[in-house]
């Protein structure tokens, strides 16, 4: 997957959800736009910042205890 295409996605659905609020009345407003912008930038610069985890990552972190014995529960 591209390095950039889930930071990307992010502000365009922020950008086109902020626009859509803003034409529920029929109009968008200068107001309305750049807070729709300013949406868009924080869910870009959010979803970029944050790295993702690595691929070889132990999803279950629980150790195991070696001497437990799952027919006796003991």
């Amino acid at each position: 997957m591209n390095k950039y295409a889930k930071a990307i996605l992010a502000a365009a659905v922020a950008l086109v959800g902020g626009i859509a609020v803003g034409y529920a009345d029929d109009t968008l407003t200068r107001g309305e736009f750049w807070a729709a912008a300013s949406a868009a930038v924080v869910a870009l610069a959010g979803v970029f910042g944050i790295p993702n985890a690595p691929a070889d990552r132990d999803p279950d972190p629980v150790e195991e205890d070696p001497d437990y014995d799952e027919a006796t529960g003991s």
